[in-house]
């Protein structure tokens, strides 16, 4: 009886060497295919040229004052709360923490 085992299990080695390799086969061909699909997707981005850049436009808040000029009676905005703020207007301190916040990733 524990020949016929022995003689079953040279039997089926084999088979089972050659069942591995034609799925490991599979699965690079698919792997490969998969892989040349997304490479495709990818390069069918539009990727925007600089003078998109300077074309953009941001959308700011609308600030409404009263007659002297310095109060907000109302900002209207949409959901958007946005103001240019020259650089010169931010202090140092806030631009660094910006840089080793955005370094640190």
């Amino acid at each position: 009886m524990r020949e016929s085992i022995n003689k079953f299990r040279r039997r089926a080695r084999p088979r089972i060497r050659k069942a591995l390799k034609s799925y490991l086969i599979l699965f690079g061909a698919v792997a490969i295919f998969l892989l040349g699909t997304f490479t495709i997707w990818v390069s069918t981005f539009r990727i925007p040229t600089l003078d998109s850049f300077e074309e953009r436009r941001i959308v700011e808040s609308t600030k409404i004052y009263d007659k002297t000029g310095e109060i907000i009676l109302y900002d209207v905005n949409q959901d958007i709360k946005r103001t240019i703020t020259p650089l010169e207007s931010i202090s140092r301190h806030a631009k660094n923490a910006t840089i080793a916040i955005e370094d640190r990733e």
